[in-house]
């Protein structure tokens, strides 16, 4: 017949936790050692989540940066052609139309910042319709910004003098 040690069976398992400190090892229970490993993890999330959250500003008006008169060719600025971009702090259009700014978030990009624009937009031919639209603004470092619906159909602006 084969005896059981009930009382050693049952035991909880310890496993050995080195300290920093004194350089030598502890005896941890099995739920505190869950916790040593797990506070630093829980920790370490906490602050990429925060950091993640950081990355977007969301502001309710275009900077100071982009304020002004854009034309796709500096020709164009004297013409006042319809397809000039005019962007006050929180509204922007074009010959076509208006649009009034809902939000615009603020994100760092590989080419500089973006800024993508929220906004509901009414038609200069069919002032009783209106529609949400989106676009993005890259600006550039040489008087010039990139702007339009996607980054696969992003045009060339340039800012025009004395706006």
């Amino acid at each position: 017949m084969i005896e059981i040690n009930y009382i050693n069976h049952f035991r909880p398992k310890v496993y050995p936790v080195h300290t920093r400190d004194l350089g030598c090892a502890q005896e941890l229970k099995p739920t505190r050692a869950a916790s040593a490993i797990a506070t630093p993890v829980l920790f370490v999330m906490a602050v990429l989540t925060a950091a993640a959250h950081a990355d977007i500003v969301r502001r309710n008006t275009f900077p100071i940066v982009l304020l002004g008169t854009w034309a796709e060719k500096a020709e164009q600025c004297a013409t006042k052609d319809k397809s000039n971009v005019l962007i006050d702090p929180a509204n922007y259009g074009d010959g076509s139309g208006s649009c009034a700014v809902r939000w615009i978030a603020e994100t760092a990009g590989a080419r500089g910042t973006n800024y993508a624009v929220h906004a509901l937009c009414t038609s200069a031919s069919q002032p009783n319709k209106t529609q949400t639209v989106n676009i993005i603004i890259q600006p550039q470092n040489d008087g010039r910004a990139v702007m339009g619906r996607s980054f696969d159909n992003l045009k060339t602006y340039v800012r025009c003098p004395g706006t």
